[in-house]
């Protein structure tokens, strides 16, 4: 099932709209290199990977990405984030504020965790 829209904003161009948390954020040794079942994208990956130019194109992607991969900046913007939606929380039947706050320092305690597992993986001779 889709978790995002695509909104064409009048100033921004073409954004990416997430409603859901995605697998990728709940572990933070999810590894873009090995086609894992859990995923669900085995046959996808594989066929990525086995195929030399968009294999090279891949690895180019994920070496960009985990070099602008900041933690700081994730902090921020997740501090920013749940201020945003306190109120929101306080009104919500189903939520808690102690979940929303657990959730909140999960995740601020993740950014850290995916980075150092990244360091220590994505490491190419």
């Amino acid at each position: 099932t889709q978790n995002f829209a695509w909104y064409l904003h009048p100033e921004l161009g073409w954004m990416l709209l997430p409603w859901d948390q995605d697998w990728a954020f709940i572990t933070d040794t999810v590894d873009p290199y090995e086609p894992g079942g859990w995923l669900g994208f085995n046959d996808h990956l594989k066929t990525l990977l086995d195929n030399g130019e968009t294999a090279a194109q891949y690895e180019q992607a994920v070496q960009q990405a985990h070099a602008a991969y900041e933690p700081s900046v994730l902090s921020a913007r997740l501090e920013r984030w749940s201020a945003q939606l306190q109120d929101s929380v306080i009104d919500d039947p189903w939520l808690t504020t102690l979940e929303f706050e657990t959730e909140v320092s999960r995740m601020q305690a993740f950014v850290v965790t995916r980075r150092a597992w990244l360091d220590m993986h994505l490491v190419h001779d």
